[in-house]
């Protein structure tokens, strides 16, 4: 008889597949409540956090020094996000309730830091004149322009629904809002900072949508109900592809860089891979988690990496190679477990709420 061993796949040594993350090498300590969301800069240099005390703090990332602090009007959930890579201006998104809040805290280089002012001062005009124009410009939410505590320019969307999730476009004008359990046709929202619109991308609904991203090449929208993740063209209006994740709840989405691969994090502990090239069925379900998986993140830059957050209060990472060469699979390899930074709320039982990766 042969041995059975023989049949399972020889993965590489963890050595081999250095670098990833092994230690905890700054700890940014404020917050007293719990940590819902974080963000980092596409710079690298800040990193900005809400929590359950409705502050949002801005930090320096090589000194964990506090360069600034917002408080909001209710507790922040899972949605603070810095502006893309490839956005031009410095710009913050925190949603908060039902509030949606674009901070532009000038920590840019000045031409940046002035592009932005001039960009919200126009967008401001715009609106004011479309508002006179069209008596439904605020059928979905109203725009406000402000300042906040240090003068800077910013800009606050008041919805109808409680906002649970924002998405960033790839190029920086655009960002989705997600509002909170509701099964309705403007659960997602799409909002131009330039031109101060919001749009309704959906006309019907399948569903309540737990999480969504935008597609980082195509003019395509992911939207994830409990169980399927539905891919939209926004452009042509029309589904392009329906996936069939076999959980029981989704919870969170990542989309790789190169656009052919996403994977789920959901709350009955797996962590599934979708290969979009191989149909709606997933390419690898994996179960390392004791608890509900909150979120899921792959390294948008130049490291093949991919990390999922969970109740447990651990933080898995894994190697994850996708190719060049279309008949080859990825590769995926678990290298570490990353425990011990996040204690379990006693009260909540919830662990590590979410993971970014430094830009470079």
């Amino acid at each position: 008889m042969s041995d059975p061993n023989c049949l399972i796949p020889e993965l590489p040594s963890p050595e081999d597949l250095k670098p990833f993350p092994t230690t905890v090498s700054l700890d940014f300590n404020f917050h007293e409540t719990c940590v819902r969301s974080i963000s980092v800069s596409p710079c690298g240099n800040f990193l900005a956090s809400g929590d359950e005390a409705h502050n949002v703090i801005v930090w320096s990332t090589k000194t964990s020094k506090i360069l600034r602090k917002y408080h909001t009007e209710d507790k922040v959930n899972d949605a603070v996000s810095w502006g893309p890579t490839d956005s031009p201006y410095c710009l913050l998104v925190v949603a908060n309730s039902d509030h949606v809040h674009v901070f532009a805290p000038a920590l840019y280089s000045p031409e940046v830091n002035q592009a932005t002012r001039a960009m919200i001062e126009s967008s401001k005009n715009t609106y004011a004149l479309d508002k006179k124009a069209n008596d439904k410009k605020e059928q979905f939410c109203a725009w406000n322009f402000t300042e906040d505590y240090r003068g800077e320019p910013m800009i606050s969307l008041h919805l109808k629904n409680v906002i649970s999730k924002v998405v960033w476009h790839p190029k920086g004008d655009y960002f989705a809002t997600m509002a909170h359990n509701v099964q309705m046709t403007s659960q997602v929202l799409i909002h131009s900072l330039s031109r101060s619109t919001t749009q309704r991308p959906f006309s019907q609904t399948k569903g309540i949508i737990q999480a969504v991203a935008f597609h980082p090449l195509k003019p395509n929208f992911f939207a994830c109900t409990q169980q399927t993740v539905f891919q939209y063209n926004l452009q042509k209006q029309s589904v392009v592809a329906k996936y069939k994740s076999g959980s029981q709840f989704i919870s969170s989405i990542t989309v790789h860089p190169k656009g052919d691969n996403f994977v789920l994090g959901t709350y009955d502990k797996k962590v599934i891979w979708f290969d979009m090239d191989m149909g709606s069925e997933p390419y690898k379900v994996m179960k390392y988690h004791d608890k509900a998986i909150r979120d899921v993140s792959f390294h948008q830059g130049k490291w093949p990496l991919m990390s999922s957050a969970s109740d447990d209060g651990s933080l898995n990472i894994f190697y994850a190679m996708v190719y060049n060469d279309l008949l080859q699979n990825a590769l995926v390899v678990p290298v570490k477990v990353l425990k011990g930074a996040h204690t379990p709320c006693p009260n909540t039982k919830l662990g590590a709420m979410g993971c970014v990766w430094h830009p470079h």
